[in-house]
């Protein structure tokens, strides 16, 4: 079981929930909306891990994992009490998107919103998922779906963008088996918005869709891990 939380990133006032790393990192940010979206997100995301540990949000502690190349605690978000539970988040625009599993697991989530991803194909993409892509007129939503296909996979393995994207092939949609890992597209119910999940494993795994309306401090959905 894969479980996705869609959250609506709103106007939140949980924020004593948050650590004092992320607060930091929310206090960095030099734009309004971008502080209120990574707040909401990382709120949301507390809201989905309390429910799936059927916990209280202030017993939910998040940590790094050391890094792979260098060993600092900057690596991939871990529940330090919870090795068995694995989670991502992400979050673009006005939506965020939270994973949580039983085994190692990473979501991408990205708008399409009109912007040029010309660029994006040579610097992300495999010479085949260029030629595919190109031999298809390289659409922006197909182009945006492979991207969070990539992404969604680096974050499972832990790896992230010290990863070179162009190193991995992911396909241009549906489920594939990539390195041990399993990829799928993900329908979001929100109008102009590709995602995709990742996850160990190359079992096919039920993807169940649930959404957290932070501002209402209630999930719509109760997940299950």
């Amino acid at each position: 079981m894969v479980d996705l939380a869609l959250v609506g990133l709103r106007a939140a006032d949980l924020l004593a929930t948050l650590d004092d790393a992320e607060q930091s990192v929310a206090a960095r940010f030099v734009r309004p909306g971008d502080r209120s979206r990574y707040e909401a997100a990382h709120v949301g995301l507390r809201v989905v891990l309390a429910a799936c540990g059927r916990t209280g949000m202030a017993a939910v502690s998040v940590a790094r994992a050391a890094c792979g190349r260098c060993g600092a605690p900057h690596g991939k978000p871990v529940l330090p009490d919870r090795p068995d539970v694995g989670f991502s988040l992400a979050h673009a625009g006005s939506v965020a998107l939270v994973a949580v599993a039983a085994v190692p697991v990473g979501v991408d989530l990205e708008p399409v919103d009109g912007r040029s991803v010309a660029n994006l194909v040579r610097s992300i993409c495999t010479s085949g998922e260029v030629r595919a892509l190109e031999a298809a007129g390289a659409p922006p939503a197909r182009v945006l779906r492979v991207w969070t296909r990539k992404e969604a996979l680096l974050k499972a393995t832990g790896a992230g963008l010290t990863r070179d994207p162009t190193t991995v092939e992911v396909g241009l949609g549906g489920a594939a088996t990539v390195e041990g890992f399993r990829v799928t597209d993900v329908d979001v119910p929100v109008a102009g918005y590709v995602a995709a999940a990742a996850w160990e494993g190359s079992a096919p795994r039920r993807v169940r869709l649930g959404a957290v309306i932070v501002e209402e401090r209630q999930p719509l959905c109760v997940l299950h891990g």
